[in-house]
């Protein structure tokens, strides 16, 4: 049985099991605008993506580091993970030229699949709430 579903069942053997061993805390609160429907607010910057990779001396055209950044902020997509791996392949296509998000959206349609890719990966993208700038 999945934790979620047995936290929260109300019937005779996990009642209350959620008020007696659980804590939940939402990690896509933030970046859904918190309580208020504000506005979201990223879980990585432009900036903090730029840095994680500028001791590695790789370099992004803006494009690139602004798709890299919506990456890192869909929960589910595997966040820094999958990024430092499209960059791990990107690095060496790139042949000393900045990553564009053209390579980078070639990378993950070769890596996951055309068709999963354009379901999965690249439609989260365009539904991101999250702008970078």
């Amino acid at each position: 049985m999945k934790i979620n579903e047995a936290v929260t069942d109300n019937d005779l053997f996990f009642g209350q099991l959620s008020s007696r061993v659980a804590m939940r805390y939402d990690l896509t609160e933030d970046l859904r605008g918190g309580l208020g429907g504000g506005s979201p607010k990223p879980l990585h910057s432009v900036d903090e993506i730029r840095r994680l990779y500028e001791t590695s001396k790789v370099r992004f055209t803006d494009e690139g580091r602004l798709l890299l950044t919506k990456i890192a902020n869909i929960p589910g997509l595997g966040g820094l993970r999958l990024c430092t791996k499209l960059v791990e392949v990107a690095r060496p296509l790139a042949r000393g030229e900045a990553i564009d998000a053209a390579l980078l959206l070639k990378i993950i349609r070769g890596m996951h699949g055309l068709a999963h890719a354009a379901d999965r990966i690249e439609r989260a993208i365009e539904r991101s709430l999250i702008r970078v700038a």
